[in-house]
């Protein structure tokens, strides 16, 4: 198992670990993986190349982003440079700076980026979702295809229709659209005469603002799945290093359900108001500033914990009494994540539950603190 002085190199930035397991660096710096048993990747680093297959999914975060062999599964990548140049069994979800794709994608793929390129050798199973300021598609997607962007190229082949918004939009001599092409801009696209649309062209003038509502729905949408990939990577180091106490925050979660709701609701409330108080007092503006610094913080602590709480649950219940490795406890914990997910896109029936949960983690948690602080005293009085 990783102890605590690795796991703190691992935050640093070279490798998240747990079902993945660091083997070695590089002279340049790039972080080396070897997939375990478990199948999934979990890596991070300034510079992160994958060399070896990957059953599972994988979950990539980085400076610059090398994926170069087969996943088994979905890709789940955030970066700065990131290349994609490997065969994916399912879909790729991908944030970065610049995002270039070379290899064979399953199913379906939504990329947000500055500069987002589909490469002559890619080839896309499914839809395509893509977002940046500037995107180029000269490979093929197998079935539809969504462009919002400052500029756009089309230079391959699309199976289905195409749905663009962008100030420029171009369709080069290999474009072959088999359904229709529906794009809103400013002006009308640059169509090379060899360029084939089997279902026509319609556009649609229209101004950028209004024409950028494609591309505020989309980035909310990439928002949304890497703020669940962050919080994946976090919770998972959250078990890695505090073992002990998020096994603490759930025995307190499991005997005392309503204290830790309450204890929660207070923290929720009297956090900012104790904050207030500190800067009302001129001297205590550093302390209350803190306190307004820490407050997110606690928040997003009391979320994970709480996923934390229900992967384990689950994840015993399923494995029906016998040891909890780390492994699995992350296992659990990212599934007790999408499910939380899941749940919290209901209206209003969802939003209260995550609330509640996230209020019992805060409260499961400061009991958790509360109870190792004594411990310690008592300890350390004798």
């Amino acid at each position: 198992m990783l102890n605590r002085n690795l796991a703190l190199q691992l935050l640093g930035g070279l490798l998240l670990g747990g079902v993945a397991i660091f083997t070695s660096a590089a002279t340049d710096g790039a972080a080396r993986v070897r997939v375990s048993a478990a199948g999934d990747l979990f890596a991070a680093g300034g510079n992160v190349e994958i060399n070896e297959p990957v059953q599972g999914d994988a979950f990539i975060a980085g400076g610059r982003v090398l994926l170069a062999q087969p996943v088994g599964g979905d890709a789940f990548i955030a970066g700065g440079n990131i290349h994609v140049n490997a065969k994916l069994a399912e879909g790729l979800f991908a944030a970065g700076g610049r995002v270039a794709i070379e290899g064979d994608i399953g199913r379906h793929v939504r990329v947000a980026g500055g500069d987002v390129s589909i490469t002559r050798t890619a080839t896309i199973g499914g839809k395509a979702t893509l977002a940046g300021a500037h995107v180029e598609v000269a490979g093929r997607v197998g079935k539809d295809l969504t462009i919002a962007a400052d500029s756009a190229r089309i230079d391959g082949q699309i199976d289905g229709s195409a749905d663009i918004s962008a100030r420029h939009i171009e369709l080069g001599p290999n474009a072959s659209i088999a359904g229709k092409l529906i794009y809103w801009s400013p002006q009308a696209a640059v169509i090379d005469p060899a360029a084939r649309v089997v279902g026509g062209a319609d556009y649609r003038p229209v101004s950028m603002p209004e024409g950028m509502r494609t591309a505020g729905i989309i980035a909310l949408m990439m928002g949304k799945v890497f703020l669940l990939i962050g919080l994946m990577l976090m919770g998972s180091l959250l078990v890695l290093l505090f073992p002990n106490f998020t096994g603490a925050v759930e025995t307190a979660f499991t005997t005392s359900p309503g204290k830790s709701v309450a204890l929660g609701l207070g923290l929720l409330l009297g956090l900012p108001i104790i904050g207030v108080l500190f800067i009302i007092t001129l001297i205590g503006i550093p302390l209350g500033l803190t306190v307004f610094f820490l407050y997110p913080l606690v928040l997003m602590l009391g979320y994970l914990t709480a996923a934390v709480f229900i992967g384990d649950r689950g994840m015993s219940y399923l494995r029906q009494g016998r040891r909890l490795t780390t492994a699995i406890r992350i296992i659990g914990f990212i599934g007790a994540l999408i499910v939380l997910a899941m749940i919290g896109a209901l209206p209003f029936v969802g939003g209260l539950v995550v609330f509640f949960l996230l209020v019992g983690g805060m409260g499961a948690g400061a009991m958790a603190l509360h109870e190792r602080y004594r411990t310690h005293k008592i300890v350390t009085s004798v």
